[in-house]
């Protein structure tokens, strides 16, 4: 139904592609300069996912680390050669592993058909899927399917697609904090040491990870949005989907100065949107709502705000 659909990674001088589907799957790697295939391993029991494989530096050696088709796995990304491996815990996966150095340990969610959220050491050869489990949860609320986790300073977050926020502990799965947010597709991002989570209805709920559950800044952008944002030079780049009829927009996030600057930076745009307005109006005659440049009506003193441009 859906195809490949996880994102091709960079290595060295190689493209990774994790092919998982219902058939005989494999993980390949291309050379980046003409397309050459330099290794391909196959894949067991011919069960679809959509998991972007995840590169890290863990137990002494480079681990490219997936879950899909019924197991999760690390392999060395120079070689395909599998590290260890993990049967299940479910049958299909979307959200990526994380690793959390300071815990040492990977984290993996995956929800259908059933819910797990596992903690594994990464020091494992062959199958290890009765010993390097540290720590797992099964509750459904605990657990995404679409969403990436994140790992920032002592703590795990994770937000399920029904949105509920959760925050542990990473070196043993305590639960610190659980939160209604709202539905999510788009994976946790942070920068600064906090994490923005962009949900379904287009709200970034800025979160400061800790002992309780802190709100820095919410940010409505005004539309749906299910992509995962994107971080680039102290900016934050998201993608909405527009309603028919309507364009798209590129929309930046980037840390406000206090309130009197950003205050005075949404009057600057909303000049310059009416000037924009009014150029077009002349041009074409008519008025295009859809080009209104929006800020955020939320700016408390530390928060980013929002501004919308045209792309």
């Amino acid at each position: 139904m859906h195809g490949f659909c996880s994102s091709p990674v960079l290595f060295e001088d190689l493209v990774i592609v994790n092919c998982d589907h219902d058939g005989d799957g494999y993980l390949v790697a291309l050379d980046r300069e003409d397309g050459r295939e330099r290794w391909r391993v196959a894949r067991p029991n011919r069960t679809r996912s959509y998991c972007v494989p995840t590169i890290f530096e863990a137990a002494g050696r480079t681990q490219m680390v997936l879950s899909g088709t019924l197991c999760v796995a690390s392999y060395d990304p120079r070689n395909g050669r599998l590290h260890w491996i993990i049967d299940g815990p479910t049958e299909q996966f979307v959200a990526s592993i994380v690793y959390h150095r300071g815990a040492d340990l990977f984290f993996m969610t995956g929800g259908y058909p059933e819910h797990h959220l596992l903690a594994i050491r990464p020091d494992g050869s062959g199958n290890v899927t009765g010993s390097h489990i540290a720590w797992r949860h099964n509750r459904a609320s605990y657990v995404s399917y679409v969403p990436s986790p994140i790992a920032v300073a002592d703590y795990f977050l994770v937000i399920s697609d029904p949105g509920f926020a959760c925050c542990f502990e990473a070196a043993t799965g305590k639960l610190i904090w659980q939160e209604k947010v709202g539905e999510h597709h788009a994976s946790l991002v942070s920068a600064n040491g906090l994490v923005y989570c962009l949900g379904d209805d287009g709200l970034t709920t800025v979160l400061r990870p800790g002992p309780t559950f802190d709100v820095v800044a919410r940010n409505p952008l005004g539309e749906k949005c299910f992509a995962s944002p994107a971080l680039s030079q102290g900016q934050i780049f998201s993608s909405q989907r527009s309603p028919p009829l309507r364009h798209r927009h590129r929309t930046v996030t980037r840390p406000a100065h206090g309130l009197h600057e950003a205050a005075t930076d949404r009057r600057r745009r909303r000049e310059e949107a009416k000037d924009c307005r009014r150029r077009r109006e002349e041009a074409f005659g008519a008025r295009d709502d859809s080009l209104r440049l929006r800020t955020s009506a939320t700016t408390p003193a530390t928060p980013p705000y929002v501004g919308t441009y045209l792309a």
